[in-house]
């Protein structure tokens, strides 16, 4: 690069400013857009993905008295400060204790050495609810991606 030679850029505003194609401005308008569309797309979304996992591992989980699959529950976190992305988790509630996750993930068994020590498979019961229904979430991520990106396409 020769000296005194200098690149740099100056943000959308200051390219919007400069130039004057109303496709493009319209374009730039939508994408200054871009996290409210997607929060306001993708948040369903999340929430009916959490729903349908959370309802899958209440019927895959170990029964007997039924509190465990009652404490099962999926939950949509609060939205970023940047609003870049959106999150939540299917878990099991405080009550239930840590049954609720040596059921899930398994545990070691007997004394602490020796032969009587033995591995107790967990169940995977929240990991399957949502392994099952890959193809449930996926269509509904898509379908919320394809929305997004209608909204966000200027024609013309």
């Amino acid at each position: 690069m020769a000296d005194g030679v200098k690149f740099s850029y100056h943000g959308t505003k200051q390219i919007a400013g400069a130039l004057s194609i109303p496709a493009l401005d319209e374009q730039l308008r939508k994408l200054e857009n871009f996290d409210d569309i997607f929060q306001e797309e993708m948040r369903p979304a999340v929430n009916d993905a959490l729903m349908i996992a959370a309802a899958a591992a209440k019927e895959n989980a170990p029964v007997l008295t039924g509190a465990l699959r009652d404490a099962i529950y999926g939950k949509l976190f609060k939205a970023s400060k940047n609003k870049s992305y959106v999150a939540g988790a299917t878990s099991v509630r405080k009550e239930i204790g840590v049954r609720g996750m040596v059921l899930e993930v398994g545990r070691w068994r007997g004394g602490k050495h020796g032969a009587e020590r033995r591995w107790w498979k967990g169940e995977f019961y929240l990991y399957y609810g949502v392994t099952e229904n890959k193809g449930a979430i996926t269509a509904l991520y898509a379908a919320a991606n394809e929305r997004i990106v209608n909204k966000l396409v200027v024609k013309g």
